[in-house]
């Protein structure tokens, strides 16, 4: 077998090697994983490139945030925003931790996997591999409460009347 390309007993074509970006991803999450197997803390870790795919959920997260480890492992970040998402806090976690700086207490609303908004404060720590890249993003989420569920957006009001 050709140390480039390996097949799958399933598959008729050649999967090609994972990438060095990936191999740096993968190492870094395995050593995590092998530090903390049974977090108890709400912690969640996404890769720091977009589309900062979330690669790990601890079961406390999942318990409080409303969703099936099988279920966020594998999605992006943008699968926890909706209406009441404050953007501007979005881009202010996302460009602290790529500059590589630590951000702390950060109110937000995210969204279950029904959905349904919940806030919660969060901090960030940036993971840099061996290479001092960094690679992934170690989330901790605290003060978590659900909203119930989002207002209606607010009618558009009548047009002027042709008095």
């Amino acid at each position: 077998e050709s140390p480039i390309q390996a097949m799958k007993p399933d598959q008729t074509s050649p999967v090609a090697p994972p990438s060095p970006a990936e191999l740096r991803r993968r190492r870094v999450l395995g050593a995590f994983k092998r530090a903390l197997p049974d977090a108890a803390d709400t912690e969640l870790l996404f890769t720091a490139e977009e589309p900062h795919e979330i690669v790990w959920a601890s079961g406390a997260w999942c318990d409080a945030c409303g969703f099936a480890a099988e279920r966020i492992v594998g999605a992006s970040l943008a699968s926890l925003r909706g209406p009441c998402t404050d953007a501007l806090a979005v881009a202010r976690l996302i460009g602290a931790v790529s500059a590589g700086k630590v951000i702390k207490d950060l109110p937000l609303v995210s969204y279950d996997q029904a959905r349904q908004p919940f806030s919660h404060v969060v901090s960030a720590v940036p993971l840099r591999d061996g290479f001092g890249k960094i690679s992934l993003v170690r989330a901790t989420s605290s003060c978590i409460s659900r909203l119930g569920s989002p207002p209606p957006p607010s009618p558009s009001p009548p047009p002027p009347s042709p008095l």
